[in-house]
């Protein structure tokens, strides 16, 4: 007997029946939970996880693999060329993206500006001195800042720029 129905259905003892279960809360088989759950599932599904993806790869479309934004490179390439003067490297990098968004938080940062430019030569030589469409709507404060950390100019270690 055990010999035939090993035969004919794969087990000594015969046909047996063979479920899989899935351990779950109660609460999530219950009847009165199945609209919540299906709502609850699909918003995750469809919202939260897209969503994630867009954050984690939004960031590869606007930066290189070295993490320098793509907009900067364009900058850097039009401006930077064998026939640059060594001096103007600072305004380069006054140009980015990132720094012509830093502004003066305060008054106090906008007079140590003005006074790290009135009272230190070397730094009002490197400035540009015209109009340019390159300077037209630049921000000079990174470009002092910058200059003035070359020159060490003693006006940067002040609590006004913590």
């Amino acid at each position: 007997m055990a010999r035939e129905n090993f035969k004919k259905y794969g087990n000594p003892d015969g046909p047996g029946s063979f479920s899989v279960a899935i351990a779950m809360p109660k609460f999530l088989l219950e009847k009165d939970n199945h609209i919540q759950v299906l709502l609850v599932s699909f918003f995750v599904l469809l919202v939260v996880v897209p969503g994630m993806l867009y954050l984690i790869i939004k960031d590869d479309t606007v930066k290189d693999e070295r993490g320098v934004l793509l907009e900067n490179k364009q900058i850097f390439a039009r401006k930077l060329n064998e026939n640059m003067l060594l001096k103007n490297i600072p305004q380069v990098a006054a140009v980015s993206i990132e720094f012509q968004q830093c502004g003066a938080r305060s008054q106090a940062e906008v007079d140590l500006m003005k006074k790290i430019l009135r009272d230190n030569e070397e730094i009002k030589e490197l400035m540009p001195k015209a109009v340019s469409r390159n300077t037209q709507n630049m921000n000079l404060l990174p470009l002092v800042v910058i200059l003035g950390h070359m020159m060490r100019a003693p006006e940067l270690k002040d609590p006004a720029f913590k």
